[in-house]
C-alpha cells in the first residue's frame, strides 16, 4: 500500500509543492513555482491544497493532482505560516496565529 505525502520546498528560486510516496520517495505529482517566489506554508483543505509565499505577496490555491491553479488571495504579504482547522484556514505572518474564516473560498 502506498502513502502519499504533499511536501513543500522552499528555496529560493526553486520552490515546489510535491506528492511523495513516504516509504520510497518517489515524486508522483510536482508543480513548480516561479523564480520570484519563495514557498513558506502549505496545507489541504477539503479537495485543494494551499500555499502562501514570503516576500512576493502570492497565495496559490491547488487540485490535488496539482494540475490546476485557481485564484486564491490569503491578505498576505509576507506569509510564514499556514495550517487549518479542518473547517477554516489559519495563516501567520510572523504575528500571532489567527483564522481568516471563510472569506478565501
Amino acid at each position: 500500500m502506498c502513502i502519499w505525502k504533499f511536501t513543500l520546498h522552499g528555496l529560493n528560486g526553486r520552490s515546489s509543492i510535491r506528492q511523495v510516496e513516504l516509504t520510497t520517495g518517489n515524486v508522483r505529482s510536482k508543480r513548480d513555482l516561479g523564480p520570484e517566489h519563495f514557498g513558506e506554508g502549505s496545507t489541504r483543505l477539503g479537495d485543494s491544497l494551499y500555499m502562501i509565499t514570503w516576500r512576493s505577496g502570492r497565495s496559490f490555491k491547488f487540485s490535488l493532482d496539482l494540475k490546476k491553479e485557481e485564484p486564491f488571495d490569503s491578505g498576505l504579504h509576507d506569509g510564514w505560516g499556514l495550517t487549518t482547522d479542518g473547517t477554516h484556514l489559519i495563516v501567520s505572518e510572523s504575528s500571532p496565529v489567527g483564522p481568516l474564516g471563510g472569506t478565501l473560498l
